[in-house]
C-alpha cells in the first residue's frame, strides 16, 4: 500500500525527478548539445557509474529545483578526468541543449510509489495501517511526502499468485494538521 504523488498541475513525480546523490552539485565547464552523449562537469569526483543514474540539469544547492524533470536519459557509462574537469559519458543522448557554467547533479530511480505497509497476504481478514508524515527534505524517503507533492493516488499492488484473491474494504483516509515543530 502506498501512494503515487503528483505536482500542483497534476503531473506524477518520477522518483528520478526528487531523488539525487548526494555531494554530486557542481557545474557544466562547456556548453552541451541535444544529441551530445559526453557532458563535461568540473567536478564528478563522488560521482558513481550508475546504468539507470542520469544528470540533472539547472538545479539549485539548496533543492528548491524539485521535482526536476531537466534530466538526460537514463544511464551512465563512463567517468573520467579530462583536463581541469571530468568527462561523464552518457548511454543517450542528454535531450536538451544547456550553456557552460549550467548547475548540475547526478539524480537516479528510486521506487516509483511511496510505500507505507508491506507484508505477506494473510488467509483471513486483517487490518494494514501506514502513515506518510512530513515533507523530505532532501531526496525522497518511505513514510514523507516527496518535495514539490500536492496531491496523491492511492496504490495497492498485491502479489497474487493463481487462484488467490484479494479484497479491499472499509479504506480511510485521514487528514493530520501538523504545527511547524512537527
Amino acid at each position: 500500500m502506498g501512494f503515487v504523488q503528483y505536482d500542483a498541475a497534476g503531473r506524477p513525480i518520477n522518483s528520478r525527478e526528487v531523488h539525487f546523490l548526494p555531494d554530486t552539485d557542481t557545474g557544466l565547464i562547456k556548453p552541451c548539445g541535444v544529441n551530445d552523449t559526453v557532458v563535461y562537469v568540473q567536478n564528478a569526483e563522488k560521482w558513481q557509474k550508475i546504468p539507470n543514474g542520469c544528470i540533472a540539469f539547472e538545479t539549485d544547492k539548496s533543492f528548491r529545483d524539485l521535482p526536476n524533470r531537466n534530466l538526460s536519459g537514463n544511464g551512465v557509462k563512463e567517468i573520467a578526468r579530462d583536463g581541469d574537469g571530468w568527462a561523464v559519458t552518457l548511454a543517450a543522448p542528454v535531450g536538451k541543449a544547456y550553456p557552460g557554467g549550467t548547475a548540475v547533479r547526478r539524480h537516479r530511480p528510486w521506487t516509483q510509489q511511496n510505500f507505507v505497509q508491506s507484508a505477506k497476504m494473510p488467509s483471513d481478514w486483517k487490518n494494514f495501517s501506514g502513515e506518510c508524515r512530513g515533507v523530505s527534505g532532501d531526496h525522497p524517503r518511505h513514510r514523507q511526502w516527496w518535495p514539490g507533492a500536492k496531491t496523491f493516488s492511492v496504490v495497492l499492488l498485491p502479489n497474487l499468485k493463481d487462484g488467490d484473491f484479494i479484497q479491499f474494504k472499509d479504506i480511510r483516509l485521514e487528514k493530520e494538521i501538523l504545527t511547524k515543530s512537527e
